[in-house]
């Protein structure tokens, strides 16, 4: 007979580590505008700096929250995955 419930919990901790490794990408390496942003504006990242100009700190907080919470996400899911199968693996 297999046993589902220690291969589940391996992968929701994996998917949790892709959660965590994608929320640290979020808060810490993704620059607030990127050139595909502005090709799809149609505008130099110059112009829209111009124009808007408190809108690249605005957007790095908006990613900096939005990876707060995929990284929290992240956390819990490794969390729910490690301790909801304990009693089925001993």
């Amino acid at each position: 007979m297999i046993k589902l419930k220690p291969y589940a919990a391996l992968f929701l901790t994996l998917g949790g580590f892709l959660f965590i490794a994608m929320g640290i990408f979020f808060i810490f390496l993704r620059s607030p505008l990127l050139p595909e942003d502005s090709r799809y504006i149609g505008r130099s990242l110059s112009e829209i700096e111009n124009k808007i100009p408190g809108l690249a700190a605005w957007l790095q907080k908006v990613f900096w929250v939005m990876g707060c919470y995929v990284l929290t996400t992240g956390l819990l899911t490794v969390y729910i995955a490690q301790t909801s199968f304990l009693k089925s693996v001993l």
